[in-house]
């Protein structure tokens, strides 16, 4: 079974518990997740909101090193993805990590696009979390209140790094403001439906229609704030429902593994082979179930990620020692 996941906190709940990435007590390791093949795995570098730009970018730095020390320490089974040809060739490992970005008003610290970003192989970057930050309003901000003139400078930077945006947390108006500065695809990693559970936090028809209609991505997650109730069953509602919106192409997993707590009997991962077996028994095509499961977003991917090649050119491969002191 291939899997691409848009979403996971793997990254900041190891850094928090020292746990490894081979095998560990949270949602996402090697050992659930190498029996997906092959596995693309979208690992959040998340920032709390209300701390200092300082305190947000140190952590910011030190996850991203984490991330480079797994590769440094498992060259077997995890490598990051840092340029858009990677993609049209096999997988170099098992795991092959796109390294994104949560809360980035807040991680960036002061600048508007860190050099680390780029050197780390960054591809997509998420303006808020909830709260409001320097860049703009999340889904508990402000309400009349979007992207500030910082924010839609940082937006600008972005695009022409090619580093993709996510709009998930963003409230109603920093989402449109957003797509009056930005022209490209955008992508939702991990939310809901609006429609289905209306909460600011989830997606709007609207909203959805707008991704689509860029060619952009939306990926569903198990949040039982956003899909209502934390089963099987209630996740395939919310993925019905983008599908009737002319959405087959346009929906992806984003589970949103270890940013959320989920039933003890799932395991985190392996809860996936089950959702697999029950969108079979619904009488689904194994091509559509495959497309939601891996083809649009990789294909997501290989269209819209634009390799920076003056940065990445700048900036080597980090060491272990990178951020170090």
């Amino acid at each position: 079974m291939r899997l691409f996941d848009l979403h996971c906190d793997t990254l900041s709940e190891l850094l928090k518990t020292g746990g490894d990435i081979r095998q560990n007590d949270c949602q996402v390791d090697f050992e659930r997740g190498t029996r997906f093949s092959p596995w693309f795995q979208c690992f959040a570098v998340w920032v709390r909101d209300g701390i200092s730009p300082e305190q947000g970018s140190s952590l910011c730095r030190a996850m991203l090193l984490l991330a480079s020390e797994w590769e440094e320490k498992y060259p077997d089974d995890f490598h990051i993805l840092r340029r858009r040809q990677e993609l049209f060739s096999a997988p170099k490992t098992p795991c092959t990590a796109i390294l994104t970005i949560e809360n980035g008003g807040v991680a960036a610290g002061q600048d508007t696009l860190p050099d680390s970003w780029i050197s780390a192989g960054v591809k997509m970057v998420s303006l808020t979390w909830n709260g409001a930050n320097r860049w703009a309003q999340g889904c508990n901000g402000n309400p009349k209140r979007g992207l500030t003139a910082a924010g839609k400078e940082a937006v600008c930077a972005l695009d022409r790094a090619g580093i993709l945006i996510d709009v998930s947390h963003l409230n109603r108006r920093s989402f449109w403001d957003l797509c009056h500065t930005s022209h490209r695809p955008l992508v939702a990693s991990h939310t809901a439906s609006a429609a289905l559970r209306p909460i600011p936090r989830n997606l709007t028809n609207t909203q959805f229609v707008e991704i689509r209609n860029r060619g952009g991505l939306v990926g569903l997650d198990f949040c039982l704030e956003h899909i209502g109730i934390q089963s099987i069953d209630r996740f395939i509602a919310h993925l019905e429902h983008f599908w009737s919106l002319n959405g087959r192409k346009t929906v992806a997993l984003g589970c949103d593994f270890d940013g959320i707590s989920l039933p003890p009997e799932w395991n985190g991962m392996p809860i996936l082979e089950t959702l697999y077996e029950r969108l079979l028994q619904r009488n689904y095509a194994e091509s559509l179930i495959d497309d939601f499961f891996f083809d649009n977003a990789y294909r997501f991917f290989k269209t819209n990620l634009k390799d920076d090649e003056n940065g990445l050119s700048k900036y080597p491969k980090q060491s272990s020692d990178r951020y170090r002191g």
